[in-house]
This record gives structure tokens, C-alpha cells and sequence, in this order.
């Protein structure tokens, strides 16, 4: 019975690198008079926490337990007691231990292994909730005065009340000021620049605060110095300060067109495509270009970027056969010869002889004696002084 009644061994007397403020934890855990133990799981928690967060060396900061001097706990932790050397007295021989002391100190070591383990997963719970992320409520940590006080070596008829928790009182959050809203920027409609020159634009641009972008390009039709063409249009709302893009003519663009007289008229008008031109053929008679080449272009030098250009190509030494159809024999045998045919003969023929040719045509409207056919076809190419052969309207002719 003696290890029910008589106070626990110490437990750095087994281990002598255990920290005093453990020792002192231990014991007042392990107190007999259950009044000087902790009240509460969590005052036990929260002695050791304070143990944990203090230096590593300490001083006398827990009274040795009663029955115990106070070398030991005044000594930096981690060093061992070494015998004191010199002439003195030698020291009595250590006490012989009964048997019932063997079996209490084995009690004892035993209960103080499992102490230390139940301290140990204390510690560790402990830690956890320290390490919980969304706790609300932060329990503080003991002052050094309270850690003390609720440390102490028990004292036989004593009890020391472990300090309460205080909840510490979450941050009031602070609201985020709204943003201020942007103003909004003032509009004018856009003005009509279409048709003005550059400076009638800059002018009315300023009204609404407007920038004019401009570029300037060539144009065949808007004169140069005029405005043809603006983005945003006329009547479109803008805010003030904003860009109008412009485009101001630089007139025509002219391109030069080479003399392709002689050529041939493929080669002629590959030249003219090249340079962004348009043309048409017209034929002519020429006594001095052979057939197939150009006479002459219309316009020639300096033209217009995009213009159409007449090409004349010869037909060589020919003529064009009059179209004398009605005209009277006399006045068409004429113009034949002027055109450089040789008229071989002039014929009359009734009205029953040519109704049996064209059977749609009138005696009584087509005037009598204007010529109604001819050899070579009218208004066709034939080489000059060919012979052609005519025939006219005669009322009074026979069958």
C-alpha cells in the first residue's frame, strides 16, 4: 500500500532530460488529493501548450515538488547533474531499496509511460486544432503569470482554478467601397463631309470635338482637294473626341501610253491591259500600213488611269463599198467611183422582176430609179478599184 499513500517519484529521477515544467505537469497530474490535480482535460491542454511555447531553457518557473531540494530544477535543460568532486566527505552509500519499494517505483514508471503517452496525444490534438483552417474562434495563450499559477507543485489542502479560455472576437470585415461610376461621355452627331474640301471638314469636325483621320488617294471622277468618302457616315452619334477617317481626292491618275503605231493589234492591246486601260477596235483603209497593224491610238501620251482607248487597225489598201440602197443610180453610181470602185454597168428593173426576188417589196413607195442591189456587199471591204455592178427602180420598164 505504500505506493497509493506515498507521493510519486519524480519522474526525472528515472529520466533526467525531461524538462522540469513536464516533470511539474506530470505531478500535479498524478497529485493524490484530487483537488490539486487539473480540473479539466483542457486545463492540462492548455498547461502543456504553455510549456510548449516556452524557451528551451527555463528556471525555476514550477516549484520542485514537497520532499525535493530545488538543484535539479534550476538547471539548464539538457544537462546532467555531475557528483561534486573535492576533499570533503564522502557521500553515504545510496539507500537499499525494499521490495515494496521495487514495485511501487515499476508502478510508477509504468503509469508515467502511459501518462506521457496520453500527454503525447494530447499534444498532438492539440496541434491539430491549432493547424484547422477554419476555426472561428482562437482560444489565447496563458500568460506567463497564469502558466505558473496553474503548474504549481500541488500543496496538501490547495487548489489552484486554472485560468478560463477567453473567445477572442472575430474581426469585424470591412465593406469593400463600391467603385464610382464612370461618366458618360458626351456625343455629337457626326457632320456631313461629303463633298467639302479638307479645311471645310477640319472646320466643321471641330464642332463636336471631332479628329479627322485623312488619307488621300486618286480619283478620276471627284476633283482633286474634295472629299469623296467618310466613315462613320453623316448623323452617326459619337462621343466627342472621336476619330472621322476621311478619304480626299488627288484628281485623276494618269498613266503614259506608249506610240503603238505599227504594231500588231494582239501586242497593242496586251500593252494597254497592262497599264489598266480599256479600248476598241475600229478598222480602216490604209495605202501605207499593211492589214492587221495599228494606224494610230485615240488618246495617245498621257491618259487617265482607267480610260477606254480607241485602237485604229488597218484593213490595208481597201475600200468601203457605199450603202447607196434607194439612193438614185445617177447620184450612186457617184459616190461609187469616188470611193475607188469601177461602176461596170447600171441596170432598170420592173416592179414584177424584183417582187419575184423580195416579194416584200412596195413599187409604190420606193422611188422610181433608185437603185435597189449591187454586186458587192454594202458597206463592206473590198480591195480598191474592184468592179461592181447596180441595178435600179424602173416603173416603166417591162417584164
Amino acid at each position: 500500500m505504500q505506493h497509493v499513500n506515498a507521493p510519486p517519484p519524480p519522474p526525472r529521477q528515472y529520466n533526467p532530460e525531461l524538462p522540469p515544467q513536464v516533470e511539474a505537469i506530470v505531478l500535479r497530474a498524478l497529485a493524490k488529493d484530487p483537488a490539486q490535480r487539473f480540473p479539466t482535460a483542457g486545463a492540462l491542454a492548455q498547461a502543456l501548450a504553455h510549456w510548449r511555447e516556452q524557451p528551451a531553457t527555463v528556471g525555476a518557473a514550477f516549484p520542485p515538488p514537497a520532499g525535493r531540494g530545488s538543484s535539479e530544477t534550476t538547471r539548464a535543460i539538457g544537462a546532467r547533474a555531475r557528483p561534486a568532486r573535492g576533499y570533503g566527505a564522502a557521500p553515504p552509500p545510496p539507500r537499499a531499496l525494499s521490495r515494496g519499494d521495487e514495485l511501487g517505483c515499476a508502478t510508477w514508471l509504468i503509469g508515467s509511460a502511459i501518462l506521457i503517452g496520453i500527454v503525447a496525444l494530447v499534444l498532438l490534438a492539440f496541434r491539430m486544432v491549432d493547424l484547422n483552417p477554419l476555426g472561428n474562434v482562437t482560444q489565447p495563450s496563458p500568460t506567463p503569470t497564469e502558466a505558473v499559477a496553474g503548474v504549481g507543485t500541488p500543496t496538501p489542502g490547495s487548489s489552484t482554478p486554472s485560468p478560463a479560455p477567453t473567445r477572442t472576437a472575430s474581426p469585424t470585415p470591412t465593406a469593400t467601397p463600391a467603385p464610382t461610376p464612370s461618366p458618360t461621355p458626351e456625343t455629337a452627331l457626326v457632320p456631313q463631309l461629303l463633298g467639302s474640301t479638307l479645311e471645310q471638314a477640319q472646320a466643321a469636325a471641330a464642332v463636336g470635338d471631332f479628329r479627322l483621320v485623312v488619307e488621300e488617294v486618286f480619283d478620276n471622277v471627284t476633283p482633286a482637294g474634295v472629299i469623296f468618302e467618310q466613315d462613320p457616315q453623316a448623323g452617326t452619334p459619337l462621343p466627342k473626341g472621336s476619330e472621322i477617317r476621311v478619304k480626299v481626292s488627288r484628281g485623276p491618275e494618269f498613266v503614259s501610253l506608249p506610240n503603238l503605231a505599227g504594231q500588231p493589234f494582239t501586242d497593242a492591246i496586251r500593252q494597254i491591259q497592262d497599264l489598266g486601260l480599256n479600248y476598241e477596235r475600229v478598222e480602216e483603209p490604209s495605202r501605207d500600213v499593211a492589214e492587221g497593224l495599228v494606224i494610230r491610238t485615240e488618246p495617245s501620251g498621257q491618259v487617265r488611269s482607267g480610260a477606254t482607248i480607241t485602237v485604229y487597225v488597218s484593213v490595208g489598201d481597201k475600200v468601203r463599198v457605199p450603202d447607196v440602197f434607194g439612193v438614185p443610180y445617177q447620184q450612186a453610181r457617184q459616190q461609187l467611183e469616188q470611193a475607188g470602185l469601177v461602176v461596170r454597168s447600171v441596170t432598170p428593173q420592173s416592179c414584177q422582176y424584183i417582187r419575184s426576188q423580195d416579194p416584200s417589196f412596195d413599187c409604190q413607195s420606193f422611188p422610181d430609179g433608185g437603185v435597189v442591189s449591187g454586186t458587192l456587199q454594202w458597206n463592206s471591204w473590198v480591195p480598191r478599184g474592184s468592179v461592181i455592178d447596180i441595178a435600179y427602180y424602173d416603173r416603166e420598164a417591162s417584164s
